[in-house]
């Protein structure tokens, strides 16, 4: 008699167990998107002003050049895209506001004061360095490797060896415009 009772127990059970295993089960497989649209940001610089420029006051060859070597002007501006961008730098020379070389002497004498803008990561590996210099070009475009976040340096530089001629008096100004944007 215990043989039998200890069959009848057992025999629900497996009898449970064969039905929820002849089940059937279905699935659906549920799609899940989103859009981050391509975006960069650049904080706001600050204006350089390089002062009253030095010049040689001494009589002689090398009388009114430009004295020194460099004045640099560094800021640090966050600088993101999400996505490889462009960094671009336009500038023209700065320009004379109070006079033009039209004079006689205008061969010695220059309206314009060429500058240099170098933006770069600060820590050098981000994205890749722009550097333009008025001397040479108006523009410099650098498409980078990927997306990039970074508090980067801009430095603004007057080199005497890019201004060889005598800058007549007055004020000089220009605008340069930084631009993150497509490739």
């Amino acid at each position: 008699m215990k043989k039998f009772c200890l069959v009848a127990a057992a025999a629900p059970v497996a009898l449970l167990a064969t039905g929820a295993n002849a089940a059937e089960t279905t699935s659906e497989d549920l799609d899940i998107s989103a859009t981050v649209l391509p975006e960069c940001s650049l904080a706001d610089l600050t204006p350089v002003d390089f002062g009253t420029l030095a010049i040689n006051t001494a009589a002689g060859p090398d009388a009114l050049l430009l004295t020194g070597t460099r004045q640099d002007s560094g800021q640090q501006a966050w600088t993101s895209c999400n996505y490889a961008a462009n960094i671009t730098i336009e500038g023209q020379p700065m320009e004379n506001q109070d006079q033009e070389n039209t004079g006689p002497d205008a061969n010695d004498f220059t309206d314009e004061l060429n500058y240099r803008i170098t933006w770069r990561s600060d820590n050098g590996n981000d994205f890749l360095q722009a550097n333009l210099r008025t001397v040479e070009a108006t523009t410099v475009t650098r498409a980078q490797n990927g997306a990039f976040h970074n508090n980067a340096i801009i430095n603004t530089a007057l080199v005497t060896e890019d201004n060889p001629l005598r800058p007549l008096s007055g004020t000089y100004t220009a605008t340069a415009t930084l631009t993150l944007g497509a490739i």
